[in-house]
């Protein structure tokens, strides 16, 4: 899997996943940058937007057809939805065990990540002196 990054990606995570059909598939992860110049940044921003990436699918069967945005906002994680291509409940879980790692992983590394995340709870030990 090697998905095309947008401009603005700060972080970039990519894990192989084993399917509960016996088959295997990849999830790509990004952080992105909230204060790139770009316009997805800039309407991020807008609306009040803590946090932001993109999920990437790959192999997966009933995966959507485009890559999904993740958005951290007041004491949620959410992702995106196209209305033509909605995300099943088995996607919803599968981003779900995979997203709170990614970022968690992150975090030590990316202050700001860590000090939002733990004031909004997501953190117990956010790693930031």
């Amino acid at each position: 899997m090697e998905p095309e990054l947008t401009p603005g990606v700060m972080a970039y995570r990519q894990y192989e996943v084993d399917l509960p059909d016996g088959n295997h598939g990849g999830i790509a992860l990004t952080l992105d940058d909230l204060y790139d110049a770009n316009d997805v940044a800039r309407d991020m921003q807008r609306r009040g937007v803590k946090a932001y990436g993109t999920v990437y699918l790959a192999d997966i069967a009933d995966a959507p057809k485009h890559s999904v945005l993740w958005v951290l906002v007041d004491h949620m994680l959410g992702l995106s939805e196209h209305e033509d291509d909605l995300l099943t409940e088995n996607i919803k879980r599968l981003v779900g065990r995979y997203l709170p790692d990614f970022l968690a992983e992150l975090a030590p590394n990316v202050p700001c990540l860590a000090e939002e995340l733990a004031r909004q709870g997501f953190m117990d030990d956010p790693g930031v002196g």
